[in-house]
């Protein structure tokens, strides 16, 4: 079965290549990571990045993290940053 889209705000964190988002979106309904994930700025003719959700690069509020809760955050490594 293919997994459907989920979107969510997010903001750069810090730097030009992590954001700052809701951490419930990398995971599915059993707590598993999802495989691809992606960001895209709200300017027109953005492209769509790719997001390094691997351990190395990605933190997570909660185990998984729960919508509405305190812990639903995440801070996501860009695989490219973003340069204007």
């Amino acid at each position: 079965m293919l997994e459907q889209p989920v979107t969510a705000s997010g903001s750069l964190y810090l730097r030009n290549d992590q954001i700052l988002t809701a951490g419930h979106v990398f995971f599915d309904e059993d707590g598993n990571r999802k495989e691809k994930c992606f960001f895209r700025r709200q300017a027109d003719g953005s492209d769509w990045l790719e997001l390094a959700i691997d351990r190395a690069n990605a933190r997570f509020g909660g185990r998984p993290p729960k919508p509405a809760s305190n812990d639903d955050w995440a801070i996501v490594r860009l695989t490219v940053p973003i340069t204007d």
